[in-house]
């Protein structure tokens, strides 16, 4: 399955004249983040899609990485301003992580969190809250007060009610944040 618009990069494919490089799936998305900070994100979009067909001819389609793949992919599709490929990228990812075996339930957080940002910025606040409550609800009965995961979840939660102009709601989840 591919999910690039047709880019080409000259740099990543002199990248991928290395061997070592060309499957490494680590070092493909790090290069992909970097694009995007760079300002290219066509060049991320194919450097991801070649770090989720190498994680899938490795260990299959169905885990956490994969999705964290995909969610760089959509977010990097959103720096292209092409919405409709970030949100089925997204939902994708989101299916993906629904039909997996043996993603346990804390390993959902980060997931939730970055599709979360993705939906935010196409405007799908329900969607985007969705995800964040049950971020914030694993993190409550899952992990210690004070942890990163649960930092990010309820900030970004605290943030999307903000946009919502539940100011009240915002501050309370703040607070419970730090």
């Amino acid at each position: 399955r591919s999910y690039t618009s047709g880019f080409s990069s000259s740099r990543a494919d002199v990248l991928f004249q290395r061997p070592d490089l060309r499957r490494d799936v680590k070092t493909l998305r790090a290069l992909a983040s970097a694009e995007i900070s760079s300002g290219n994100p066509e060049s991320a979009v194919e450097l991801l899609e070649r770090a989720l067909h190498a994680q899938i001819a490795e260990v299959g389609e169905r885990n956490v990485t994969a999705v964290d793949v995909l969610a760089e992919l959509a977010g990097a599709y959103l720096a292209l301003d092409d919405d409709v490929s970030a949100m089925r990228t997204a939902n994708h990812a989101l299916d993906v992580l629904d039909q997996s075996d043996g993603i346990s339930t804390l390993s959902r957080v980060g997931p939730n969190t970055a599709l979360s940002e993705i939906f935010i910025a196409a405007g799908d606040y329900e969607r985007a809250e969705e995800l964040l409550n049950e971020a914030a609800e694993i993190c409550r009965k899952h992990v210690r007060r004070g942890d990163i995961q649960t930092y990010h979840a309820l900030s970004a939660l605290s943030l999307l009610r903000l946009a919502q102009g539940r100011n009240s709601d915002a501050e309370n989840v703040a607070r419970e944040a730090l």
